[in-house]
């Protein structure tokens, strides 16, 4: 059965494949990542109440590391997905639920993708799924907890009543599509992860 995710996974598993990421690994260096698909993050304290990045197009990115560093790295790897899908330049203010639009939406969703791939999470996932077992993932793949429970129903290995999600603001995907972009919200031109 497909889903809204699936044309999201399979970007972000090419991604990584360019980027020189095994399938089954965490990704070790994701500003070396950035850089071989085309995007240069430089980071730069914002200031208290700032955005947390802004993506500036043309392979360039700002990022204030003042955050945590599993928050950071997941705002570095949504910054990449914008740059990407050819998104417009903009601020980041919220990276994470409840989504203000469907390109955040996306972007985020690869984000997740993109740090924990589903092989690499299923060659990593204990038989039973604990608190510990939790914990023990989001330190490997450098991302926060709820990242990895998302991720986890996501790839079918835990039941989604076991860690409920709040509940979704809305459809994933805006009814109409935006000039320039199909219906899941992606560019009409094709995808470059090498951009």
């Amino acid at each position: 059965m497909s889903t809204w995710l699936d044309p999201i996974e399979a970007d972000a598993e090419r991604a990584r494949l360019r980027a020189g990421i095994r399938p089954d690994a965490a990704v070790p260096d994701l500003e070396a990542a950035c850089q071989a698909l085309g995007l240069v993050v430089v980071t730069r304290s914002l200031g208290p109440g700032r955005p947390e990045g802004i993506y500036l197009g043309h392979g360039l990115a700002l990022l204030d590391p003042g955050g945590l560093p599993a928050r950071t790295r997941f705002a570095t790897a949504h910054l990449l997905a914008h740059h990407l899908y050819g998104d417009r330049p903009h601020l980041e203010r919220e990276l994470e639920w409840p989504w203000p639009d469907a390109h955040q939406r996306r972007a985020s969703a690869f984000a997740a993708c993109l740090l924990v791939g589903r092989e690499a999470l299923r060659a990593r996932v204990p038989a039973r799924v604990t608190t510990e077992a939790v914990l023990r993932l989001a330190t490997e793949f450098q991302v926060s907890p709820r990242v990895v429970l998302r991720r986890l129903r996501e790839a079918g290995l835990v039941e989604p009543e076991a860690c409920p999600e709040p509940e979704d603001p809305g459809p994933p995907w805006p009814v109409a599509p935006r000039p320039g972009h199909d219906r899941v919200g992606r560019p009409t031109r094709p995808f470059d992860p090498g951009r």
